[in-house]
């Protein structure tokens, strides 16, 4: 299929506290393990941690808002002070526990609400990449907006430009909202056709699925054989 990358990571967010989620280990590459302020506990958090590091899978931080009754998916208003606090308690924790488990943390990835705020706002995304260079972190961030725009200033910091198969994406490449019908993507072949054109436009490193949609064992497994039988060669971006 023309367009489509010739290496990609498979990368999911993980440790959320979401039921059978650690099963879809084994078919990724990278590891975006919740901090546990938007979901999680510290024993859900180092159990997938452990199986993370038994699979060779590479481990990220995805700190979010401290707001569990909306999974950490609702703007809140947030500083760059405010910002820089939430990114050193979570991700500072996140590092404790991995060390615990033998592993180390090799990228960062926002989560939710606090992703797409970042890649909006020039000061939180200033804040964010300075972060990820004080602390030698890769940052996943969205193929268009202010942190890849920024990301050119920090030379040190690698950018993985992220696109999304299990959510769809309208003609000007912003995700459709979750309430409307049809933005959850289950089906691997509109999955493809997305990713080629999403890669016609942005040069896609990182491909993620979401552990708490339903199948997504069965979706993840399906799109990875799927890239694999077009040749595409999967491995870790960092």
């Amino acid at each position: 299929m023309a367009g489509l990358p010739e290496l990609l990571d498979l990368n999911c967010d993980l440790g959320e506290g979401i039921a059978g989620t650690d099963e879809l280990i084994p078919w990724i590459t990278s590891a975006n393990i919740c901090c546990g302020e938007h979901a999680g506990s510290e024993e859900q958090i180092q159990r997938t941690l452990a199986r993370a590091v038994e699979h060779n899978v590479v481990i990220g931080a995805h700190p979010g808002h401290t707001d569990r009754e909306h999974f950490g998916r609702r703007p809140l208003e947030i500083s760059e002070r405010q910002l820089a606090e939430l990114l050193s308690n979570q991700v500072g924790q996140l590092k404790a526990w991995a060390q615990q488990q033998g592993g180390a943390l090799r990228y960062l990835k926002l989560h939710g609400a606090l992703y797409h705020q970042a890649n909006q706002v020039p000061e939180l995304a200033e804040m964010t990449l300075q972060f990820c260079s004080i602390n030698q972190l890769a940052l996943v961030c969205p193929p268009n907006g202010q942190l890849m725009v920024l990301g050119k200033l920090y030379p040190s910091v690698q950018l993985a430009p992220e696109g999304f198969a299990d959510r769809l994406y309208d003609q000007k490449f912003q995700l459709v909202s979750r309430e409307n019908p049809g933005a959850i993507i289950s089906d691997v072949e509109v999955s493809l056709r997305q990713l080629e054109q999403l890669t016609n436009h942005f040069q896609i490193r990182t491909l993620c699925v979401h552990g708490d949609h339903p199948g997504s064992e069965s979706f993840l497994m399906t799109l990875r054989q799927a890239l694999l039988d077009r040749n595409i060669r999967l491995e870790s971006f960092v």
